[in-house]
């Protein structure tokens, strides 16, 4: 829009302005001023020559009643049309012009000064409207800049949200997003008494491939893992986190405990696909990078807390390392499963 009133492409009224918000195409927006135009004009054609219908007669009575018809008429077009001059124009004229004319025609001691009043009264009129249809113009102008102000802003915000909730590095939500979310989340499930489950990620013996390889490299699996674990969570509402380090969490609403072992194990081979060489590992038969994760699933009551669904997951995990890593084991409320 600011485009458009800049390059000037059509003229600067009040339904250009209007129209241009929805539709920035300049054919359009002159196609909607023109109609604007015309129906104005016929609007204006039909008061102009609505009281021509009674019989033209030189009594002065029926001279002061056309004037004032016509006054009244195309005083009440301009707070209609101020906005927009080419339509107050449409209108005025039609009103004006024919029964000034028709005046003229009878002439006499009243048409005549009645004529030149209304010329008179048309001038001072049409000059007083410009600065009411600038302000008018401006405003509408000062109207749409702070509107689009305010949606940059928001944009600005939005962005602002974003970076303070993901992780700069992996480009997960990051731990205090993890926080936020796993308490929402927590407390959603109370409410409708429906499984929510938590899973905890390791990458094995990461230290060692950072050692072996670098930090950049490092960075560089992390971002992999990382991608290659979000990508196999494949439902929207579930989100995954940086949690802290090499180690990711993800949060499944509404998913049971076979579910959500399910699409771990969807995660560690996935990983595995990577085939990220990792010589640093400990797991000599297999030679890249894998991970393992801990389950914890549960349908909470009133009482339940976050801290207990993170100690249920953090169990889950640590007997995963125990176990020999790259493993999944899923912990279910007073149970333990390993698969």
């Amino acid at each position: 829009m600011v485009n458009l009133l800049d390059t000037g492409i059509c003229h600067a009224s009040f339904p250009y302005l209007v129209f241009s918000r929805r539709n920035h195409d300049a054919q359009s927006i002159r196609r909607f001023g023109n109609i604007f135009i015309f129906l104005a004009l016929l609007q204006g054609s039909f008061w102009g020559i609505a009281w021509l219908i009674f019989i033209p007669v030189g009594d002065p009575i029926y001279l002061v009643v056309a004037a004032t018809w016509m006054i009244g008429l195309s005083a009440s077009s301009v707070s209609a049309y101020a906005g927009y001059i080419k339509a107050l124009l449409a209108f005025f004229v039609p009103v004006v012009l024919p029964g000034t004319i028709h005046l003229f025609i009878i002439g006499g001691p009243y048409g005549t000064p009645l004529g030149l009043v209304i010329i008179l009264y048309s001038v001072v009129m049409l000059r007083a409207v410009l600065p009411v249809n600038k302000s008018m113009i401006n405003a509408i102008r000062l109207n749409f800049k702070l509107e689009d102000k305010i949606k940059e802003r928001k944009k600005i915000e939005e962005k602002l949200r974003k970076i303070s909730v993901v992780d700069g590095l992996t480009g997960l939500y990051n731990r205090r997003h993890f926080d936020e979310i796993l308490e929402a989340e927590l407390r959603s499930a109370q409410r409708i008494s429906v499984p929510i489950s938590l899973i905890m990620i390791d990458i094995d013996y990461f230290k060692a491939f950072n050692d072996t390889y670098g930090h950049l490299d490092g960075d560089s699996c992390l971002q992999r893992v990382c991608l290659a674990i979000d990508q196999a969570t494949k439902r929207p509402g579930d989100l995954t986190f940086r949690y802290g380090g090499e180690e990711i969490a993800v949060v499944r609403p509404n998913t049971n405990s076979s579910s959500a072992y399910v699409i771990t194990e969807a995660m560690r081979k996935a990983v595995l696909e990577l085939n990220i060489p990792h010589e640093g590992s400990q797991l000599d038969a297999i030679g890249t990078v894998t991970i393992s994760a801990g389950v914890a699933t549960i349908i909470p009551d009133r009482d339940t807390k976050v801290s207990d669904l993170l100690q249920l997951a953090d169990d889950a995990l640590y007997q995963a390392k125990g176990d020999g890593r790259n493993r999944v084991v899923a912990s279910a409320v007073d149970e333990l499963i390993e698969r």
